[in-house]
């Protein structure tokens, strides 16, 4: 089985280079009125743009536009099965003040 940073998948073409790594943010998503996730009923769990619907959006600069990012060129083909993990940022520890 192969692994990779969901980073290594986006491409910034404005930048002309792939996604910085780094957090992503949770930012929930929304329900209908009927009752239905709108996450899954629009397929918007991850998004590179800012999108209220999604479950986790991309925080780096040029989040705002929908224009710039692209699937990059070393992502599985359609259909193909893959297993998305997620795991908690860890902020770095600040040194203690009486330390």
């Amino acid at each position: 089985m192969q692994s990779a940073h969901l980073e290594e998948s986006i491409f910034n073409d404005a930048k002309k280079k792939p996604a910085e790594q780094g957090p992503w943010v949770y930012t929930g998503s929304e329900t209908y009125p009927n009752g239905l996730w709108a996450a899954q009923a629009e397929g918007s769990i991850v998004a590179t743009f800012t999108d209220p619907l999604a479950v986790f959006n991309n925080p780096r600069a040029g989040a705002k536009s929908d224009e710039i990012w692209i699937v990059a060129k070393n992502v599985p083909p359609v259909d193909t099965p893959v297993q998305v993990t997620l795991t908690p940022h860890q902020k770095a520890k600040q040194p203690n003040a009486s330390e």
